[in-house]
């Protein structure tokens, strides 16, 4: 594991404000943490105050810290980009643009980043950096090198790599963190928990040699379509709605394949007797003929023959009964 502080890193050439600012993802700017003790409030206003001597600007941004007194603190969830872009621009300006923009890695395990660090934020917090112009061109933004987030990138890749070019990172001194973290190291070990670079960088560096994944985001020249604006706005429609939207709708023809089959109407009982007195049958077998024809439905002989075969069986005792009283 590199242990070497580079002392050479220092803020871009430009003068503007704009161009030289960090914005910190899931730390806060606490200017009254003081005390060393547990939590994360005092380790992070020291590796801020660390990037700030490096020669940047540096913003903080959390869901879990009101910025009422923080001036250079948001309080937003930045898996909800809408959200929270409009209350970057209310906090700070509507042209507010970083250089860098920094996931802490500090205290990332995969169990609470899958539950922090969410598919939303994926594929439409990182897209939107690029949209509304809050990661300047060749601006970064560097996440930590896990499984889970490899994964999401992979899964989304199509969307993230529209406006980012996506390098893995061995060389630690790039990352203005890790560099700004490293000076601050003995003040770090005052804290109870004992948290520094060389505790929070050896789950990443378990997982690959590459500690960070750097989003480096792509002349804007590339990213525009021939109308002006962006290629699309992807990441603000859910994927599953694209994949619906593709399949092609199948027109319904309402014209009958075939002409409808006629039913043959049943007669009633009563219209079967009435018919049979007209043939000149007797009652006994117009009543056999209408009990038969409501049993049957349809034409088949095998029923017929079972009808006939019962309306005997029923007679046969009857004869019997007549022969013995003569």
């Amino acid at each position: 594991m590199p242990r070497q502080v580079s002392s050479t890193l220092t803020a871009p050439s430009s003068t503007t404000t704009d161009a030289t600012s960090v914005l910190l993802l899931g730390m806060v700017f606490a200017h009254s943490a003081m005390e060393p003790k547990r939590g994360q409030e005092f380790r992070d206003r020291v590796r801020c105050e660390s990037v700030n001597k490096l020669g940047y600007q540096v913003y903080s941004l959390d869901d879990k810290h009101h910025d009422a007194d923080i001036l250079e603190h948001c309080d937003a969830n930045f898996a909800d980009p809408r959200r929270m872009i409009k209350k970057m621009k209310l906090k700070w300006t509507d042209d507010i643009q970083f250089q860098h923009i920094i996931l802490d890695y500090f205290f990332s395990p995969v169990g609470w980043a899958r539950t922090r660090w969410t598919k939303r934020f994926f594929y439409k917090t990182i897209p939107a950096f690029v949209q509304e112009n809050i990661l300047t061109t060749g601006g970064k933004l560097w996440l930590p090198h896990l499984d889970c987030i490899t994964k999401e990138i992979e899964e989304y890749s199509e969307i993230i790599q529209a406006y980012y070019q996506v390098t893995l990172v061995d060389n630690c001194q790039e990352n203005p963190l890790y560099v700004a973290t490293e000076h601050v190291n003995e003040e770090l070990l005052r804290c109870p928990d004992n948290l520094t670079n060389e505790t929070q960088m050896q789950p990443l560096y378990n997982h690959s040699k590459y500690p960070f994944v750097c989003l480096t985001v792509k002349d804007i020249a590339t990213v525009k379509g021939s109308s002006g604006g962006l290629l699309e706005r992807l990441p603000w429609q859910l994927p599953q709605q694209k994949i619906l939207k593709s399949i092609p709708s199948i027109p319904y023809d309402s014209t009958p394949t075939s002409s409808p089959v006629k039913r043959r109407r049943r007669t009633t009982a009563k219209e079967e007797i009435v018919t049979s007195s007209n043939s000149g049958t007797t009652d006994d077998d117009a009543a056999t003929t209408s009990s038969d024809d409501l049993l049957l439905s349809a034409p088949l002989k095998y029923k017929r023959v079972a009808s006939t075969k019962v309306t005997e069986t029923k007679k046969q005792p009857l004869n019997a009964k007549r022969k013995r009283t003569v």
